[in-house]
């Protein structure tokens, strides 16, 4: 893994915590999907993805039960 493809990673997942914070999750989770891909071995990316992917899928269910 190149200093290249850790820093990219890194911009991604800021990226996705200002996403978040902004209330975007569907576009923050793209960002942390990059992150994750273009450094799978970071833990905390894949986390922080998975638990963006979970709650977009909650807020889906939710829609569906109004």
């Amino acid at each position: 893994m190149s200093k290249r493809e850790l820093k990219q990673g890194q911009r991604d997942f800021a990226r996705g915590l200002t996403l978040q914070k902004a209330g975007k999750s569907a576009e923050a989770f793209d960002a942390f999907d990059s992150a994750a891909g273009v450094v799978p071995r970071n833990l905390e990316y894949a986390t922080v993805r998975e638990v963006i992917r979970l709650k977009l899928v909650y807020d889906h269910v939710q829609k569906g039960n109004s």
